[in-house]
């Protein structure tokens, strides 16, 4: 649907949603089913559940193992697994309370509890956040992150022109992050609008990037691109803030290194330690080039990590399949 960009916003429209509504983010799951089952109707899909072993290419076709349907040949193959790996922090084994994704949560043990721990800051440990207000939980909720930093938050979008230029796709990461910074103090528009521009630049700006620069900027800047990038909806970042202003809600900055107990976890960090009576993962996943050595005609989404910058949004897996399609139908 790369030339039908408004399809979800139709979509989200006959559920309720108005134009200037943020949906949920699991909403875009049940979206994505509809539009594989309209798919179904004019291609002919075979979704097969098994794990590939291997995949290889014998002269024009490849050849795939799988692990229960054994051998078959292929002309194509696409790697489209997405995020592979889970990021946890260390945990002795049977550590009780301890969730290790916010989706394995169990809310009919975690609602009694009267202090819930989350690792991580990011996107996943605001949807968890939310569910738990959802569920009219009281209880002190500790956010552990190294930066003790949440999302932004977004604004109604303002249309600005990029300020870039094609040269100065070249320049290092400080470089560009002062351009950057100039642009915000003197730009008649919010921040918001102006990082949004530079979206059409990042991936030609990271390939421009020695490899010491991509190292130095995952490092150093990453962290705060991501808050900066990825940001909440103007009525969920309502929610977090009065939860943190009422006390419920707690920024502890410090990374956890482990987690102890038995009876109740027991929070490992530089600046203590912290029993609490749940402890739930939200560090989220990243992709593993190590867990996926293929054989591949095409890669899409995750696995174009590192030749790509930006490949995990839907504006940028939307128009890799489109040209992916085009290819393969050609």
């Amino acid at each position: 649907y790369e030339e039908e960009k408004e399809f979800f916003a139709q979509w989200a429209e006959r559920e309720g949603y108005g134009p200037m509504d943020f949906v949920p983010r699991k909403k875009y799951g049940a979206y994505l089913q509809d539009v594989l089952e309209n798919a179904k109707k004019a291609l002919e899909i075979e979704c097969i559940a098994d794990d590939v072993l291997s995949s290889r290419k014998e002269g024009d076709r490849y050849t795939i193992e799988t692990a229960r349907s054994g051998v078959k040949q292929y002309d194509h193959v696409v790697l489209a697994s997405g995020n592979v790996r889970p990021l946890h922090p260390n945990v002795d084994a049977n550590v009780r309370g301890y969730y290790d994704d916010p989706w394995s949560a169990d809310f009919s043990h975690i609602s009694a509890a009267k202090k819930i721990a989350l690792i991580g800051s990011g996107l996943s440990s605001v949807d968890m956040v939310l569910a738990l207000e959802e569920k009219g939980y009281t209880g002190e909720i500790l956010v552990f992150s190294r930066n003790a930093l949440l999302p932004a938050r977004h604004v109604d979008p303002v249309a600005f022109a990029p300020f870039l230029e094609k040269s100065d796709t070249r320049e290092s990461p400080l470089a560009l992050l002062t351009m950057i910074r100039k642009e915000v103090n003197s730009a008649n528009v919010p921040w918001q609008s102006i990082i949004d521009s530079l979206r059409p630049f990042t991936n030609t700006i990271w390939q421009n990037w020695s490899s010491a620069q991509k190292q130095h900027f995952s490092r150093r800047l990453l962290t705060f691109w991501n808050v900066h990038r990825h940001r909440m909806a103007p009525q969920i970042a309502d929610t977090v803030a009065r939860l943190h202003s009422n006390g419920q809600l707690i920024m502890v900055k410090s990374g956890v290194h482990a987690i102890t107990g038995h009876e109740r976890p027991l929070v490992h960090t530089r600046s203590g330690d912290h029993e609490v009576d749940a402890v739930i993962n939200c560090l989220g996943y990243r992709y593993d080039e190590a867990d996926r050595v293929y054989e591949v005609g095409d890669r899409i989404g995750p696995a174009r990590f590192g030749e790509l910058f930006e490949t995990t949004a839907i504006p940028e897996i939307r128009a890799q399949a489109h040209e992916l399609a085009q290819k393969l139908s050609a």
